[in-house]
């Protein structure tokens, strides 16, 4: 299965230096804090420019973790999702999925979205890969531009607005 790797893969490497900007603008922020809470001193966060400066990495690494935990926790999700499919339909999601002309990106969050396409809308990904078919043999003008009559349009009634679906597809509440 093709996948792209958690965009934070390494939180430390996210570590900034400590340039003389970087320390100016932290000086600024801390100050301009101060000013704010004149009256109120102990709302005041931070107290220095290092202080904040090793908040913010903290933070940012923090942020960094908790990203690929849940990147990780996704997959574990989708992949559980996809054992779950019959065969039949887990091996048509694979190979939509991993067609080398279909630009979906690589993320368990799209994944997940194409399974739940499958469940909930009932539309194979057999279904997806003749459309994707269909549509580059008219693009090569190697089949008429009618092609698609067979498909119509049926009101969905959660969403309040139409799709398209092949009409042996039926909708389930």
């Amino acid at each position: 299965m093709r996948f792209t790797k958690c965009p934070y893969s390494k939180a430390e490497g996210y570590k900034l230096e400590r340039s003389p900007q970087r320390m100016a603008a932290a000086r600024r922020a801390v100050a301009k804090e101060k000013d704010k809470y004149a009256l109120f001193p102990e709302l005041v966060t931070h107290t220095s420019a290092e202080e904040r400066v090793d908040s913010l990495e903290k933070h940012c690494a923090q942020f960094n973790q908790d990203w690929r935990e849940r990147w990780a926790v996704n997959w574990r999700r989708a992949r559980a999702k996809v054992n779950e499919l019959p065969p039949i339909t887990r091996q048509g999601l694979l190979r939509y999925w991993n067609h080398p002309e279909i630009q979906i990106p690589r993320d368990p969050v799209f994944l997940l979205g194409a399974i739940h396409t499958i469940t909930v809308y009932h539309q194979s990904p057999w279904h997806q890969l003749r459309i994707r078919r269909q549509l580059q043999l008219i693009g090569d003008k190697r089949l008429p531009r009618d092609t698609f009559k067979s498909i119509r349009a049926w009101e969905d009634p959660r969403a309040g607005k139409k799709r398209w679906i092949h009409p042996k597809y039926k909708f389930r509440k």
